[in-house]
């Protein structure tokens, strides 16, 4: 008996795959390789009583907002069990797009911070008012206050650092 588990990942994440290799009236795990079959490309996997792991790299989400690539696991066998197959699927989240409006007053300007659904987001960016130096302010509720100095027109430019669904 061959069972194929991933968790969910994000893109730019390493994605874990875990393969178990059973006799499917004892239980007991076996060991031998295992051949994994990912986007049409076959990894070897080495099972050691019972389990074996894949780390993969670069999976993209090709469809928003998720991607589900197909695994296949086929044990080779070995002196006392025949092959064996078994199935699953890693899901392949894309991040989430950013949009940051930003909108001025007499003393300071506000950065609005909302994704395609038009939610606002939190966490961080980096502020840069007229080329000075960058400042790091937290975004609340989706928006941040930016001060500045003098009433007037300012060059001012917003970067969203990230976050676990939006990518900087």
């Amino acid at each position: 008996e061959v069972t194929v588990s991933a968790d969910p990942i994000k893109e730019g994440e390493d994605g874990i795959i875990k393969v178990t290799v059973k006799d499917s009236e004892t239980g007991a795990g076996l060991s031998g390789v295992v051949t994994v079959t990912l986007d049409g490309t076959d990894y070897a996997v080495d099972v050691t009583n019972g389990e074996g792991t894949l780390t993969v790299k670069n999976l993209v989400a090709t469809t928003t907002p998720t991607t589900s690539y197909p695994i296949t696991a086929k044990f080779n066998g070995n002196d006392e069990y025949a092959e064996a197959t078994g199935t699953g699927t890693i899901d392949v989240t894309d991040y989430n797009d950013v949009i940051i409006v930003i909108s001025g007053g007499d003393e300071n300007a506000v950065a609005t911070l909302i994704d395609s659904d038009l939610n606002p987001i939190n966490g961080k960016v980096n502020v840069t008012v007229d080329d000075k130096e960058p400042v790091e302010l937290d975004v609340v509720d989706g928006k941040v206050i930016i001060p500045v100095d003098d009433e007037g027109d300012h060059d001012i430019t917003v970067d969203f650092l990230g976050d676990d669904t939006h990518k900087p």
